[in-house]
C-alpha cells in the first residue's frame, strides 16, 4: 500500500482533479445555455450546437417566453453533464432547475471550475421569486 504525507496527498489530489477536468474538454463542442422562464422563473441549463434554434424550439412548446440568462461557447457535452451532476439537488425535472440563490452560487462556482466564467465576466443574470 502506498502512503503519502499531507503535501504529497494534496499534490496527488490536485493532479487527479486536473486530469478529470482535462477529460471534460474532450468531445463535440457547442454552446452551453442558461435560459429562464419569464413568469415561472424556472431555469434550463443545456447544450446545443445551435442555441438560437434550441431557444425557438423550447419557446414553441412552453406557455411562456424564455430569457437568455447566460450563454457560453466552446463547451463540450461532458462539461454540460458535469454541471447537471453537480446541480442535481436543485433539479425540478430533467434539465430544469429551481431558481434559488444556492443554485446560482453552485452554477457560478462550477462555471468557474470549468473555465467558462472568467474574472470580470458577468455571471448568469437570474431572477428569483420575491420572499413572502
Amino acid at each position: 500500500m502506498l502512503r503519502f504525507g499531507p503535501k504529497e496527498a494534496d499534490k496527488k489530489r490536485a493532479e487527479l482533479l486536473a486530469g478529470r477536468l482535462n477529460a471534460l474538454h474532450e468531445g463535440p463542442v457547442g454552446a452551453l445555455y442558461v435560459y429562464q422562464m419569464d413568469r415561472l422563473l424556472m431555469v434550463k441549463v443545456g447544450w446545443s450546437t445551435s442555441p438560437a434554434r434550441r431557444l425557438a424550439s423550447l419557446e414553441y412548446s412552453l406557455p411562456t417566453k424564455l430569457e437568455v440568462a447566460g450563454r457560453y461557447v466552446d463547451v463540450t457535452q461532458r462539461m454540460e453533464r458535469h454541471l447537471h451532476q453537480h446541480l442535481r439537488r436543485h433539479r425540478s425535472r430533467g434539465e430544469w432547475y429551481w431558481p434559488t440563490k444556492e443554485f446560482a452560487q453552485e452554477l457560478c462556482a462550477n462555471l468557474q471550475l470549468l473555465g467558462l466564467l472568467r474574472r470580470g465576466q458577468p455571471p448568469p443574470s437570474l431572477k428569483f421569486h420575491a420572499p413572502r
